[in-house]
C-alpha cells in the first residue's frame, strides 16, 4: 500500500517458525537480533504533502516510534512477537495527527501431544478505501481478520497420517463495517510420504462463510490434492482441485490450483508461481496496496509470479527482481454490483548493499498498473534510496529519498512527490 508519509505506524507480527542453534555463541547472536526494544524519532519533507495535482505544497513531518522485538522456539510452542509503533504530526493544520497499527501475528502450541495442535493468527491491514484517490489518512481503514484453529493428526503407519481439524476465521472493519466477514470451517486430510524428499496430501474442506451486515450465507466445498517434493536445484509443490459454492439461490463450480518451484544456480535464486484461488472481497488476503474491498463479491483469483535473487561479494550485496500478474475474476456479486475481471501487473527491484559492518544502503523501485472495481485504470511508480549508519550496536541513522508518482485513467487524483526523511533509533 502506498502509504502517507505523515501517518502513524504500528505493525503486530506473531509468527510460527524454527531456530536452529550451532552453539552458544549463536543462541546469543540469536537472542540479541530477536528479543529488542527498540525507540525511534524522525523528520520527513515533503514537497507535496497533500498529495494534490493541483494543490502542491510543501510541508513536515515528525514521528515517534517505539519498537518491540520477541521470538521463541520450544518443542511444543512457536512465537513470534513484533509490536512497532509510530506518532507523527505535520506542519499543516488540515492534516491532523493520526494513529494505527497493522501487521500479522501467529502462534503454534501443542495440547497435550505434539499430535494435537492450536494455531491462532492475526492480520491487521490498512488499505485505501477508494483506490482512485491519493494514500492520505481519510481515505484509508484497517481490517482485522483473526483465525483460529485446532489440528488432529492421527499416525496411521510409518507413512500415511490422517488429519482433522476445524478453524473459524472473524474479519472485522473498523469503519466500514459492512464488510465483516466471518467463516467456519472443517477438514479432512490424509497425508502419505512416498520418502524423505516428496510427500502427497488429498483434503476435503467444508466452509459456511457469512458477510454478517447483508445476513447472507454460502457454503463452499473443496478438494484438493497437492504434492510436495524436494529436486536437485531446490524444491517445488504442486497442487489441484475442485470447488463447489451453494447459496441461497444459485450453484457454482470451478477448479483451483497452485503451483510454486525454486532453483539455485550458483548466487542466483529464482522462484516461479502460479496459482488460482477461490476467495472473496472481505476474506482476501494480499499485499496492502492490492486490497479493494468496495465491492462484495466471491471471485477467484489468479497469480502469476517470477522472483530472482543474487547475492556477491561475500553475501554484501544482495539484489531481488520480481515480476508478477494478478487476475480476480468474481462469479457473484453479494451486493448486487455487477462483476467482471480486473487485471493487475507490475514490477519491484531492490538493491541492499553492506558496505561495511557499519555502512550499508539500498535502493528500491516499484512500478504497478491496476483496473480497479470502478472500471479506471491506476498506475504507481515510486522509487527510494536509502542508507543506515549504526554509531554503535545499539543505534543507528537512517536517511532517505523517495518520489512517488500516481495517475488514473478518468480521475484527476494523480500527484507528483519527493519525500526527504531521516530517523535514529536505540535498540536494546
Amino acid at each position: 500500500m502506498n502509504m502517507s508519509n505523515n501517518t502513524i505506524r504500528i505493525y503486530i507480527t506473531l509468527s510460527s517458525f524454527n531456530i536452529l542453534y550451532g552453539g552458544s555463541a549463536l543462541a546469543s547472536e540469536a537472542d540479541a537480533r530477536n528479543r529488542f526494544i527498540e525507540v525511534s524519532a524522525g523528520y520527513e519533507y515533503s514537497d507535496n504533502i497533500y498529495k494534490s495535482p493541483n494543490r502542491k505544497k510543501d510541508g513536515t513531518t515528525t514521528t515517534a516510534g517505539i519498537e518491540l522485538g520477541y521470538e521463541q522456539s520450544k518443542a511444543n510452542n512457536r512465537i513470534t512477537l513484533n509490536y512497532d509503533g509510530e506518532y507523527s504530526e505535520t506542519s499543516e493544520a488540515d492534516l491532523r495527527s493520526n494513529s494505527y497499527w497493522v501487521g500479522h501475528s501467529a502462534i503454534s502450541q501443542d495440547v497435550f501431544s505434539k499430535n494435537l495442535l492450536f494455531n491462532l493468527e492475526h492480520i491487521r491491514q490498512r488499505y485505501l478505501i477508494d483506490q482512485t484517490q491519493t494514500a492520505l489518512d481519510s481515505n484509508q481503514d484497517e481490517r482485522d481478520l483473526l483465525t483460529a484453529g485446532l489440528q488432529w493428526l492421527i499416525p496411521y503407519s510409518p507413512r500415511a497420517t490422517f488429519i482433522l481439524g476445524a478453524t473459524h476465521t472473524q474479519t472485522w472493519f473498523k469503519e466500514e463495517k459492512i464488510n465483516d466477514n466471518s467463516t467456519n470451517e472443517g477438514q479432512v486430510s490424509l497425508q502419505y510420504a512416498f520418502d524423505d524428499i516428496s510427500q502427497i496430501q488429498l483434503s476435503y474442506v467444508r466452509s459456511q462463510n457469512k458477510f454478517d451486515d447483508f445476513d447472507y450465507t454460502y457454503n463452499e466445498h473443496n478438494l484438493d490434492v497437492r504434492l510436495t517434493r524436494q529436486y536437485l536445484l531446490g524444491n517445488y509443490a504442486f497442487n489441484a482441485g475442485g470447488n463447489w459454492v451453494d447459496t441461497s439461490s444459485e450453484k457454482y463450480d470451478g477448479y483451483h490450483y497452485g503451483f510454486t518451484i525454486d532453483a539455485r544456480l550458483h548466487r542466483h535464486l529464482f522462484i516461479f508461481h502460479a496459482s488460482q484461488v477461490l476467495t472473496n472481497t472481505s476474506a482476501q488476503v494480499g499485499t496492502d496496496d492490492e486490497l479493494d474491498f468496495s465491492n462484495k463479491q466471491l471471485f477467484y483469483r489468479t497469480n502469476i509470479s517470477l522472483q530472482q535473487q543474487y547475492t556477491s561479494l561475500d553475501k554484501r550485496l544482495l539484489s531481488t527482481i520480481r515480476l508478477y500478474y494478478n487476475n480476480d475474476d468474481a462469479i457473484t456479486s453479494i451486493n448486487g454490483s455487477d462483476t467482471g475481471d480486473q487485471d493487475r501487473y507490475g514490477a519491484y527491484a531492490r538493491l541492499t548493499w553492506s558496505f561495511t559492518n557499519k555502512l550499508s544502503a539500498n535502493l528500491f523501485l516499484n512500478y504497478y498498473n491496476a483496473e480497479l472495481s470502478t472500471s479506471d485504470t491506476k498506475k504507481f511508480a515510486e522509487a527510494k534510496i536509502g542508507s543506515r549508519y549504526n554509531l554503535n550496536s545499539s543505534i543507528y541513522i537512517q536517511f532517505t529519498v523517495s518520489f512517488e508518482k500516481q495517475n488514473s485513467m478518468r480521475n484527476a487524483a494523480g500527484y507528483e512527490e519527493k519525500n526527504y526523511a531521516t530517523r535514529i533509533a536505540f535498540r536494546y
